[in-house]
């Protein structure tokens, strides 16, 4: 069985915008490093929405 994941245009957009922010192309990054900017991202939105609070 296989997780599958499917992520959001936005999402993907944070993620990319994430990857620019430390200096990567989204088009050329690992699957590693979008995991990595993946994850920032969600992060930082729930610190946002933390703080809005």
């Amino acid at each position: 069985m296989v997780n599958i994941i499917i992520h959001s245009d936005e999402r993907k957009a944070e993620a990319s915008r994430t990857l620019r922010d430390y200096g990567i192309s989204p088009e050329r990054a690992t699957k590693a490093q979008q995991d990595m900017a993946d994850c920032v991202a969600q992060k930082t939105n729930e610190a946002y929405k933390e703080l809005r609070r």
